[in-house]
């Protein structure tokens, strides 16, 4: 027995330093001895007790009290021992799914920022395509306009000619026309006939005052008829105020006062 109990504490003892898959072997059979050479016949020691527990403690009851209490703290050492590798490998396999999840979801954020980044190129592409397309379009616009814009010395040429024959259509106008604005606008003293060049005087009607709004060019396109009145401080006969409106002054001997912003309009005495 004392022989049994030295092979069995040198067994658990040195499995305790093992993998629990590789702890020595225990005899199935009888009490082991040295001459037996039980390691070599037994079977993997732990897959014994694993297998067939009661077959193990059938084998050790005959012990005495203070060889099992040795046993018992052997095998609680090694529970232990199986405990501690198992929590290793629990945390390992935590510690690895949780860097396994955080990859995955670098992974996803990856490919949501690939996708969010291709759709960018996408629409930066195609707002490039556009701009490319309307700066084309504007290009060919301002060629076509400056291609135009040739033809402005020539208008400008144009305008002046015209302008110099409406000028000289204008002076044949002046010449015979039946009315005429007079050259001033008379101020302070009113005297008869003032401001009209020599051939011309004042207007005596009100109907000669609408008729020379109808027949002055820049009156006629600008003007209105206000009416006749009878004022204190403006000329007498027809006169054009300075929005251009005509007005006839009843008035035949005004004051000293006039306001000097109207305009005589005389007729030809030919």
């Amino acid at each position: 027995m004392t022989m049994f109990f030295v092979y069995l504490i040198t067994l658990i003892c040195g499995s305790i330093s093992l993998p629990l898959s590789s702890l020595p072997p225990l005899s199935s059979e009888k009490v082991p001895t040295i001459a037996d050479n039980p390691i070599s016949n037994s079977t993997d020691f732990l897959t014994k007790i694993k297998t067939n527990p009661q077959q193990f403690i059938a084998e050790v009851q005959n012990l005495d009290p203070a060889s099992i209490k040795q046993i018992l703290a052997l095998l609680e050492e090694l529970r232990a021992s199986s405990q501690t590798h198992e929590d290793d490998l629990l945390n390992e396999l935590t510690r690895t799914k949780s860097e396994l999840d955080t990859s995955n979801q670098n992974l996803i954020n990856a490919e949501k920022a690939d996708t969010a980044a291709a759709q960018a190129a996408s629409e930066a592409a195609a707002a490039h395509d556009a701009a490319i397309t309307d700066d084309n379009t504007k290009q060919n616009a301002h060629n076509l306009a400056t291609e135009a814009a040739k033809e402005v010395p020539s208008l400008d040429d144009e305008q002046k000619i015209l302008t110099d024959v409406i000028n000289m259509m204008r002076g044949l106008h002046d010449k015979y026309a039946d009315f005429k604005v007079g050259t001033c606008q008379p101020s302070g003293q009113y005297t008869k006939d003032e401001c009209c060049v020599e051939g011309y005087a004042e207007i005596k009607t009100p109907e000669d005052c609408q008729k020379a709004l109808g027949e002055l060019p820049d009156a006629a396109s600008n003007g209105d008829y206000g009416g006749a009145h009878d004022w204190q401080a403006r000329p007498r006969g027809c006169f054009s105020h300075r929005d251009l409106t005509f007005y006839f002054n009843v008035n035949a001997n005004p004051p000293n006062t006039l306001h000097g912003d109207d305009s005589v309009i005389c007729k030809s005495v030919g």
